[in-house]
């Protein structure tokens, strides 16, 4: 292809011979540098395509997958480190040619607005909650009627008991299971949780244990006063200064 700059070096007749031939060698020179060029960049983008073919991947997706998309783009406002990077999920509803796919939001079921190449999509693994086996929470207070259950354990070790409010240490014999009646006295609310669709408070009791109880353990007046000046996790919550007030 002939290119403007080319004509214009094209050395005319009524140059000096010297000129002339200087011009004619330059174009020849400069025809040779371009072919040199031209294989250069051909070897350089086989090298390239070769070395990318090594670590390359045959994608493995199929219509009805989840993924998620790969969306580099920043939200002004935001900084780049604490931006997710992946969206969706995202459900495959077609395949396009070089590897493409179309996808479709898996919440509102709209269409995305182009085809999507595999290398900004990976799978989307479906997180399945842990189910927490179920514990039955037994009140601190001990009643004569629980001290059957321990007498059927039977198991020889060593018991914690409160006596005149100093922790002694009873041995359990094979016959018998030894118990004293215990009172703890409450302190205050630590902590609120939703545990089983039930709402539970952690109480600090006078020997400095902590146990959860069901709200309905617990008196209204130490509920709300625990909401109304402390958040779930246990710390206070700031009051919002008003600087104006109404005239």
């Amino acid at each position: 292809m002939t290119l403007p700059i080319d004509i214009t070096l094209i050395p005319k007749e009524s140059l000096h011979a010297d000129a002339k031939s200087y011009i004619t060698n330059l174009l020849d020179n400069l025809k040779v540098t371009k072919e040199i060029a031209k294989v250069n960049i051909e070897k350089s983008q086989q090298s390239s395509k070769e070395r990318y073919d090594k670590a390359a991947k045959e994608p493995k997706f199929a219509i009805g997958d989840m993924v998620l998309l790969y969306n580099p783009a920043v939200p002004k406002g935001k900084a780049s480190k604490l931006t997710i990077k992946y969206k969706g999920p995202y459900t495959i509803i077609g395949m396009g040619p070089n590897h493409t796919y179309q996808l479709s939001d898996s919440e509102t079921q709209v269409k995305h607005k182009s085809l999507v190449n595999h290398n900004r999509l990976k799978s989307y693994n479906i997180r399945l909650p842990i189910e927490e086996p179920d514990v039955t929470i037994i009140p601190n207070q001990v009643d004569n009627a629980d001290n059957s259950i321990a007498e059927e354990s039977q198991v020889d070790e060593q018991l914690p008991v409160r006596v005149n409010d100093e922790y002694q240490t009873e041995k359990t014999d094979n016959e018998n299971t030894v118990e004293t009646d215990r009172a703890y006295n409450f302190i205050r609310i630590l902590r609120k949780r939703k545990y089983s669709d039930k709402v539970q408070y952690q109480i600090l009791w006078d020997d400095k244990s902590k146990t959860w109880e069901p709200e309905e353990n617990i008196d209204e007046i130490h509920r709300t006063n625990f909401d109304n000046n402390y958040k779930p996790n246990g710390l206070r919550r700031h009051k919002k200064k008003k600087y104006f007030t109404k005239n």
